[in-house]
């Protein structure tokens, strides 16, 4: 009975705290709702059990758009074919009677070419934007917004680091293409890695990756939109929500400062703190959830235009492993406080 009343008391508290942080950026900040709230989730090779979950844990959880990998490998099984797998369907018209979008991320390598690599070559580069084309007309009408790569200067996807330089030829080659195929798609270009921000303020691995992106030649002809992942888990329970602001606000100001970009929607499609008992980089889940309201606050105003939460649930049940707990449900969809958090915010 003490357990229960203790829970009980946790989660008023939790729900209190919500809802005072949501009143207090409703009257702080008048264009707060013109921020879309999205979340990451994994379908491409899910079930249809597993896909209807999840669709309706992300409405439930007051999100308007969600956001999944649609990987070339799973289009292009046969060279030169093209065919989109019938649960992607399934998963976006399941999407659609709840009410939510999708944001489709193409990304990664395929076996035919560059040896499942990164698309570095013609041939790769070629095939890599006849894929996005075939993807993006395939969904007209039911998807329109897509992102080219998911963290280009990382080895995501069994593929090698990558080098801006090379980013920018594959966008400069996709970008028309899917443009053609649907000219209402809203494309984003960008999703670098954390690191890749670390020098606008002086940690210690100094990458400036997406610095050099951004500043190449002609970009802003060839992005709707630019996408970051500004994720802060170095010593991340010191003066979190302070250094978070401060981190944003230096990256946005590199964007909206860059001729050409100063007008762009700039997405965040991917934030979180991780609930791991990794001592480096883990937060409690009261921690994960005043981070995550701070991030929303400091993103709010800002004026970006959508904030993703990375992700909706645990990618496993191990709760050492840092990269499997970066969810708002537990991986036995129960929910942690966070889900919570975002659901009052309705």
């Amino acid at each position: 009975m003490i357990n229960h009343i203790r829970l009980q008391y946790r989660m008023l508290l939790i729900i209190a705290f919500a809802l005072s942080w949501a009143n207090g950026v409703g009257a702080a900040t008048p264009s707060s709702s013109n921020l879309t709230r999205g979340v990451g989730v994994h379908l491409w090779a899910s079930s249809k059990t597993e896909i209807d979950q999840t669709i309706e844990a992300a409405a439930s959880g007051g999100f308007k758009i969600i956001r999944w990998d649609a990987p070339w490998k799973a289009v292009e099984t046969t060279k030169g074919r093209l065919q989109v797998p019938p649960l992607w369907d399934y998963a976006v018209e399941a999407a659609h009677k709840h009410g939510l979008e999708c944001l489709l991320i193409l990304d990664y390598g395929n076996r035919f070419y560059d040896a499942g690599d990164k698309p570095l070559s013609k041939d790769a580069i070629t095939a890599f934007t006849n894929y996005g084309a075939f993807l993006v007309s395939h969904f007209q009408g039911r998807v329109r917004y897509f992102e080219i790569w998911n963290e280009w200067d990382q080895a995501n996807g069994y593929t090698s680091y990558g080098k801006p330089t090379d980013y920018v030829a594959l966008v400069k080659s996709t970008y028309p293409a899917l443009k053609q195929a649907n000219p209402d798609a809203f494309v984003l270009v960008g999703a670098f890695s954390r690191i890749t921000y670390y020098n606008l303020i002086n940690f210690e691995r100094r990458r400036n990756d997406f610095e050099q992106f951004v500043k190449s030649p002609g970009l802003s002809g060839y992005a709707d939109g630019i996408s970051l992942h500004p994720y802060l888990d170095v010593d991340p329970k010191a003066d979190t929500p302070k250094k978070f602001d401060q981190f944003l606000t230096l990256i946005v100001q590199l964007v909206r400062r860059t001729p050409g970009l100063e007008e762009k929607p700039i997405f965040i499609t991917e934030i979180g703190w991780n609930t791991s008992r990794n001592t480096k980089s883990g937060v409690t889940e009261l921690e994960q959830t005043k981070f995550l309201a701070e991030a929303l606050r400091a993103t709010e105003r800002l004026g970006l235009s959508a904030a993703f939460v990375y992700e909706l649930r645990d990618g496993s049940d191990n709760i050492s492993e840092s990269g499997s707990n970066y969810g708002l449900l537990r991986h036995d969809w129960s929910a942690k406080p966070s889900y919570e958090m975002v659901r009052s915010l309705r």
